[in-house]
């Protein structure tokens, strides 16, 4: 839909992906998440990124818990 954001996409398959049970199996890097990506060095010119390319920390993590992680302290991220 027009005038949506790739957030708006991202957040309304997830919800509607944890309804059914299934969860991305990729970090999706999409407006804060491809911010905080970059700021650790990730490659952000795709559109997800394995567990395995972002520092080892995030490794215990689910995609989607990372991608929260990328998103909601890119600012911190940026800062480090």
């Amino acid at each position: 839909m027009d005038g949506l954001g790739e957030l708006y996409a991202y957040d309304t398959a997830l919800r509607i992906g944890s309804f059914i049970g299934t969860f991305p199996e990729t970090v999706y890097l999409h407006a804060g998440a491809r911010v905080g990506a970059k700021a650790l060095g990730v490659d952000t010119k795709v559109k997800s990124v394995e567990l395995r390319s972002l520092p080892k920390p995030f490794h215990s993590l689910e995609p989607h818990q990372a991608e929260d992680v990328l998103c909601i302290y890119k600012k911190l991220l940026e800062r480090l």
